[in-house]
C-alpha cells in the first residue's frame, strides 16, 4: 500500500479506526502538525543515515533548530509512514540532515530540547519509541 504525499494524518487515522488506538497514533493525532518538506541548506552538513534522532539533538542543539518527532515518508522505504526525527525552523520547514533523498511528507510534535534532556523515557530510538 502506498501512501500519497500528504497523507500521514489519514494513514494515522485509518490504523486508529481498524486497529484501535495506540499511545503514539493518538498523541500525534491531537497534538501533531505537517511540516513542509525542502532541500537541505548548503550550510547544514549531512549527518549519519540511521542516526536521525540524535542527529536532529544535536543539531537543534547547535543550530538552534525546532527537534521534531512523528512519523515521515521517504522514497527509500515503500512509500510507508515510519518514526523519524529531523529539525524544523519556526514556520515548520523540514531540515532532514539525515535521509537522502529528502522525505516528502512529515507529520510530528516539536519536541522542547529541555524536555528532549530531561525525558525520563528518552532512547536512542527517540522520545516516542
Amino acid at each position: 500500500m502506498k501512501i500519497e504525499t500528504g497523507s500521514v494524518r489519514a494513514y494515522l487515522e485509518s490504523i486508529e479506526s481498524h486497529f484501535g488506538q495506540t499511545a503514539f497514533n493518538t498523541l500525534l493525532l491531537e497534538r501533531g502538525r505537517d511540516f513542509t518538506p525542502a532541500p537541505l541548506p548548503a550550510e547544514i552538513k549531512r549527518q549519519t543515515i540511521k542516526l536521525c534522532f540524535t542527529n536532529s539533538a544535536k543539531l537543534a542543539k547547535r543550530k538552534g533548530l525546532l527537534y521534531c518527532e512523528g512519523l515521515a515518508i521517504s522514497t527509500n522505504f515503500l512509500g510507508l509512514p515510519i518514526h523519524h526525527a529531523w529539525n524544523a525552523t519556526e514556520d515548520g520547514t523540514v531540515i532532514d540532515s539525515t535521509w537522502v533523498p529528502v522525505g516528502h511528507d512529515y507529520f510530528g510534535i516539536v519536541v522542547p530540547m529541555d524536555e528532549w534532556d530531561t525525558h525520563p523515557f528518552r532512547t536512542p530510538l527517540g522520545v516516542f519509541a
